[in-house]
């Protein structure tokens, strides 16, 4: 028992303080001997003080997910005692420390100082994501690298890379390497490519994505709508990415992109191309090029518009 009786608002920000600590001890001494923590929407309750300290033991051990804040909403307290809080949690996941914030409501009741009884509904879509991000899944580091894609930005682009990682340009592009080695490479070579670009991205979206029996590798293709920025005209990009994941960053990317297309959009001249496949009304997509249809001559590499 504690020394003074807490009232429920002291309790919520007791619960608060442990939970940003971590401190599974300093948790559970808020509860009483009888208490019980439920989370409806996970299907899981845990009755006692002593399984209660148990289970914050063995989810905060070794956790990928580190609370940083709450952000209380809405805090009500009923005649009885019952307090009723709305919340969002927010924190970082993983070794890459990717920012996550999930939404939450919490249930009070207390007895005594002590909670008798707290009830928390997470958005178990928005936990999912975050519990993903924590172990740097290879489908959740596409998202990433479309928001990369989508900003321009060659940092957040490189951060998603271990440090000897390699990209690969599926297709050959004239007067660019075929292969960008090591994280440092991917950084240079992007922010050197994404410098003054003239598309600006509105959204990425997925055509399809593929993820098989194994766990390190994705293969997607995206659809990007952008419009120029000096005219306004809207143009369509598309790509196709292969990505293998290890320890939450990519170890190796093939990347493959319509650059022909992309310069044709642009209004700008490609790439010496022979003048019958210049002339050529019938240009191959790039999912052709995937079925193995004749005519692969008249795409080219690039990672992004």
């Amino acid at each position: 028992m504690t020394d003074i009786a807490k009232t429920p608002e002291e309790l919520f920000e007791a619960f608060q303080e442990a939970s940003l600590s971590q401190d599974a001890d300093a948790f559970a001494a808020l509860f009483s001997d009888d208490a019980r923590l439920e989370f409806p929407f996970a299907g899981l309750a845990f009755a006692g003080r002593a399984a209660i300290r148990e289970r914050a033991h063995q989810v905060w051990e070794g956790s990928p997910l580190r609370v940083q804040s709450f952000r209380v909403t809405s805090c009500k307290q009923s005649p009885d005692g019952c307090l009723v809080a709305e919340y969002q949690v927010q924190g970082s996941a993983g070794s890459v420390v990717r920012p996550f914030s999930v939404g939450g409501v919490a249930v009070l009741e207390a007895r005594g100082g002590q909670i008798l009884r707290l009830r928390e509904y997470l958005d178990p879509s928005a936990l999912a994501d975050a519990q993903r991000h924590a172990v740097g899944s290879a489908r959740s580091l596409l998202s990433d690298y479309y928001q990369a894609m989508s900003l321009k930005s060659a940092d957040a682009l490189a951060d998603l890379y271990a440090e000897n990682a390699v990209h690969e340009f599926g297709f050959t592009t004239p007067n660019r390497p075929q292969k960008l080695f090591g994280r440092d490479a991917v950084r240079d070579a992007f922010r050197e490519r994404w410098k003054e670009h003239p598309l600006d991205i509105q959204r990425i979206e997925n055509e399809f994505v593929l993820e098989g029996a194994d766990p390190e590798l994705v293969t997607a293709q995206w659809r990007a709508q952008a419009t120029i920025g000096a005219t306004g005209k809207r143009v369509q990009l598309t790509g196709l990415l292969v990505l293998r994941v290890q320890a939450g960053y990519i170890v190796h990317t093939r990347d493959y992109m319509d650059s022909i297309g992309l310069e044709r959009a642009l209004g700008r001249t490609p790439f010496p191309v022979p003048e019958d496949v210049q002339n050529d009304d019938a240009q191959p997509s790039l999912t052709a090029v995937c079925a193995g249809v004749e005519g692969t001559r008249n795409l080219s590499a690039s990672s992004g518009p």
